[in-house]
């Protein structure tokens, strides 16, 4: 799983398993943000994941309830 860290400038700071890596922007097909997950394609593209993001973002928010429900 590939994750935008953030966008400087031209780039994009993506964040996986391996740690942190930047790639062009012209690389990435579709809108992005921070906090989005991306997929990486056969040919040197990335492209935005909206179900993959959501469904982290779900997560997220669950264990931030989690937190407070104490």
């Amino acid at each position: 799983m590939l994750i935008v860290e953030r966008l400087e400038g031209e780039f994009v700071v993506l964040e996986g398993e391996a740690g942190h890596f930047n790639i062009e922007r012209g690389k990435i097909r579709g809108k992005i943000k921070e906090g989005d997950i991306v997929t990486p394609l056969n040919d040197g593209t990335y492209t935005a994941d909206k179900a993959a993001t959501e469904k982290r973002r779900c997560e997220i928010l669950r264990l931030q309830d989690g937190l407070f429900d104490s």
